[in-house]
């Protein structure tokens, strides 16, 4: 019997007696006990930085589990002096504050017109400043970025995808074809419309996308977080709709318009 084989026999066994367990524990106590087993199996280090010191404490056919930036990795020892590791799961948006799960992240990310790619956090409003200025300093001539507004009335969290870069000195509008906008809580999203979708480029002003002169999301006025601007409903720019009540904006909860801004977060996409 191979070491796989004797891995996967061994986790049946775990299961199948974690299913006779008895007592005062709810239905979904022996699949919380199976996940445990298989963090037994493949026990998780933390950093990966600490793979090397940990391969040397087991055996052939060992494995552990270790994260590194933004990607989760299994490694399986070899010999007692090698080790090999593959991809278990990639990891976006690590160091966010938002409340962002794994599954907002990955959604998001499978949607970006990218293969494979990575994040780096460029700007948090709570850390780096309110003013437009602060959010130039820190994000313009970054290439493709994702904004992403928490608003305070809701809890809510959208985000705009531009593909080119935040500039100071730019044209005031800048066309981006490849443009998005997401409501994350909602699992809605929208395309650029053509060519009616413009950044608003300029030293003065925040992030916002939308339509030329009317932004459908971003903060562009001093300071930002008192405005938050979000807007559904257009044919043109982005097509984001309402809900139900044809006027709440699915991005927001709130109606059209500005709205107080909890958080404000600019990630960089890494291709």
């Amino acid at each position: 019997m191979s070491i796989g084989q004797k891995i996967q026999y061994q986790m049946q066994l775990i299961y199948l007696a974690s299913i006779l367990i008895v007592g005062a524990t709810s239905l979904t106590s022996p699949l919380n006990f199976f996940h445990q087993a298989l963090n037994q199996v493949h026990p998780h280090i933390g950093d990966c930085s600490g793979s090397f010191s940990h391969s040397r404490t087991l055996k052939y056919g060992e494995s552990f589990t270790c994260t590194d930036k933004s990607d989760d990795w299994l490694c399986t020892i070899k010999s007692d002096k090698a080790f090999t590791c593959e991809l278990k799961e990639k990891r976006y948006f690590q160091e966010s504050t938002l409340g962002l799960t794994q599954e907002d992240a990955a959604w998001l990310a499978d949607l970006l017109p990218y293969d494979s790619i990575k994040t780096n956090l460029l700007f948090r409003g709570s850390r780096d400043g309110w003013a437009p200025k602060d959010f130039h300093d820190k994000c313009d001539n970054q290439g493709p970025t994702i904004v992403f507004y928490k608003y305070k009335d809701t809890g809510r969290v959208a985000a705009g995808f531009s593909s080119l870069s935040w500039e100071s000195e730019s044209p005031i509008h800048t066309i981006d074809n490849k443009g998005m906008l997401f409501a994350i809580n909602q699992r809605q999203y929208a395309n650029a419309i053509g060519n009616t979708q413009a950044m608003l480029t300029l030293a003065g002003y925040g992030p916002n996308q939308g339509q030329v002169n009317l932004g459908h999301l971003g903060a562009p006025s001093n300071p930002m977080y008192n405005s938050g601007e979000c807007r559904c409903g257009y044919s043109s720019g982005f097509s984001m709709p309402f809900e139900k009540d044809g006027r709440t904006c699915v991005m927001s909860g709130l109606p059209n318009g500005y709205h107080k801004l909890e958080e404000l977060e600019v990630w960089q996409i890494v291709v």
